[in-house]
């Protein structure tokens, strides 16, 4: 979705108005428009961590598109995460039964079992970490790919990727907001904007008011 900023600023300026019953301008500092820019860019990275799938517009990639792809002799490998990287919705190699939907904490039981071959993820029950190289790239470790039998009896593992869905940041410009959202979530925008506005302002009950109209029911 993409948003032209001034006529954002304009809905946002009438929600507050709306609430507070006064022109927000005679409230604020002469820095106000900066807030309400920078409180539209935080409401859609919030926004963007929380929804439901349905009201995302992720980008897909297959295993011509990584950057890098790096695979081990004992099934586990790592691919390259885009720049604008924020949420991941699918990762499937084809060797797997079913994708990974949500990124494994690597400080938990589940990713500390990551570390030996006989607890980690499997082609069933597949499990990926954020992970960074030895390049500082920033990556996505998997736990680990299914094996497959060469006519000639040797055994390997399958590390092809079917697909990598991922949500990424929103992009901001002077001019317009860029944000992977369905066009039916900007009203949820503007109301959780609108909570950043009043929070930084210490107005907790409009803030928590706006909280309440920006959550999907």
């Amino acid at each position: 979705m993409q948003i032209v900023m001034d006529e954002m600023l304009r809905k946002l300026r009438i929600a507050l108005d709306e609430q507070l019953g006064d022109d927000v301008d005679s409230d604020f500092t002469e820095s106000f428009e900066a807030e309400l820019r920078q409180a539209l860019w935080v409401a859609c990275m919030q926004l963007l961590s929380e929804l439901p799938e349905d009201r995302l517009l992720p980008t897909t990639l297959t295993d011509g598109g990584l950057s890098i792809h790096v695979t081990r002799s004992d099934g586990t490998g790592m691919v390259s995460l885009p720049p604008d990287f924020l949420r991941l919705v699918r990762f499937k190699l084809r060797s797997w039964s079913r994708g990974v939907v949500e990124l494994t904490d690597a400080r938990s039981e589940k990713g500390l079992m990551q570390g030996s071959r006989w607890t980690r993820g499997t082609p069933q029950k597949p499990v990926c970490m954020l992970g960074v190289s030895s390049g500082g790239f920033r990556m996505m470790e998997y736990y680990t790919a299914g094996r497959y039998s060469e006519d000639a009896g040797e055994v390997g593992f399958d590390h092809r990727v079917e697909v990598l869905s991922y949500v990424g940041k929103p992009s901001v410009s002077e001019s317009a907001l860029e944000v992977a959202l369905t066009a039916d979530c900007e009203p949820y925008i503007l109301y959780r904007a609108a909570g950043i506005v009043m929070e930084g302002k210490q107005n907790s009950v409009l803030a928590d008011r706006f909280y309440k109209l920006s959550v999907i029911g």
